[in-house]
């Protein structure tokens, strides 16, 4: 019996793990040609402040992006703004 371990991410809807666990299963069940009730998974989520690439957690990135991000629409003047898109 395969046991398959996944790590993500928080934030996807239980709806899409779901479908993630199905489909997982159903190409686990054809790949070995054994029943899908055989395969097992495990779906971990770790917080962004527990995962690093580089000694940077996925937290520390998008806090820099964020600022970044936030940091360049201000330097935009709102007159140059597109309509609907305006900064903020």
């Amino acid at each position: 019996m395969p046991i398959i371990d996944i790590t993500l991410s928080p934030g996807r809807s239980p709806e899409r793990l779901g479908t993630l666990a199905r489909l997982v299963a159903e190409v686990t069940s054809a790949a070995l040609e054994i029943p899908q009730e055989k395969v097992r998974i495990m779906m971990r989520e770790v917080p962004d402040t527990h995962w690093s690439t580089g000694g940077v957690t996925i937290a520390q990135e998008k806090a820099e992006r964020g600022a970044v991000v936030g940091s360049a629409a201000q330097a935009v003047p709102a007159t140059d703004a597109v309509p609907g898109h305006e900064a903020k």
